[in-house]
């Protein structure tokens, strides 16, 4: 951690909370056995047990959270889900560094429209941030208890669904053939606006390696770098393009799986785009 923060000026409450924030990130890179190790990984995880771990108050964690962010060390905000048609706050979204690289933490929007946790099921089984909470004074005589329960809602946040996985080197993937999940690949578009330049064009090659692999169309890398660098412009013209794409590419994923027999996964693609 220390080659993260080397050259940095952080107050010791803030470096404590990163300390906190990246054993968590640490613990949840080993159990998601990611093939090639991300500049950042996101996780759910309650402010409130975060506060608890480090001995803080909630109000003085939100105080010391913008020294993080300005540091680029990480990234975070409240999410919420649906429950019986209300929208619900269902903890906090944290994207943390855990390696020295160009990108940026930025939690991606795949990541805030991701199910971290049946909420509704959390509820009626009370099984929730706050009953943690409440139970954790019953553990005041083990100074580690929020520690331990820190990492280990990080890792499985109440019944957690399969999390979201990625890889940051697309070509460790290729080089040992296997077929990337698009879900990881549109998990890495979002990367694409925080790709230092002179990193970008190489970025664009993996991810069209990556998507043209992940659709079974591997003779149309060229097309998808095309459409790649098309996103990317439309985005930083203010059209949300990339966003545009991803969703396109979640939907074709799912029309992929029903239809087994779709020859031309590229055309249905541009088709779409055209039409949105």
């Amino acid at each position: 951690m220390a080659d993260l923060t080397v050259g940095l000026t952080l107050s010791r409450g803030a470096a404590r909370l990163f300390e906190l924030l990246h054993e968590a990130a640490c613990e949840v890179v080993e159990k998601r056995a990611y093939t090639t190790l991300p500049d950042a990984v996101t996780f759910h995880l309650p402010q409130g047990l975060l506060a608890a771990a480090a001995g803080y108050t909630d109000r003085h964690v939100r105080r010391l959270l913008p020294e993080l962010v300005t540091a680029g060390l990480i990234d975070w905000g409240a999410h919420a889900s649906k429950v019986r048609g209300m929208s619900l706050w269902d903890g906090c979204l944290w994207c943390v560094r855990v390696r020295a690289g160009d990108t940026l933490p930025r939690i991606s929007p795949v990541e805030w429209r991701h199910q971290w946790r049946d909420f509704a099921g959390d509820i009626d089984t009370n099984n929730t941030a706050k009953a943690l909470m409440s139970g954790l004074h019953a553990c005041e005589g083990e100074n580690d208890a929020p520690h331990g329960f820190l990492k280990t809602w990080a890792v499985n946040p109440g019944n957690i669904k399969k999390p979201v996985v990625s890889s940051s080197d697309m070509g460790d993937e290729e080089a040992a053939g296997r077929v990337p999940d698009m879900r990881e690949v549109v998990y890495r578009l979002g990367d694409l606006m925080h790709v230092h330049p002179t990193k970008r064009a190489e970025r664009v090659g993996r991810l069209a390696s990556a998507l043209s692999r992940a659709l079974g169309d591997a003779h149309s890398r060229r097309f998808y770098c095309s459409l790649l660098w098309q996103a990317w412009r439309g985005e930083t013209e203010g059209r949300g393009a990339l966003q545009t794409l991803m969703s396109a590419l979640l939907r074709l994923e799912a029309d992929r799986q029903e239809w087994k027999d779709l020859r031309s996964p590229g055309a249905l693609l541009v088709a779409r785009l055209r039409a949105a």
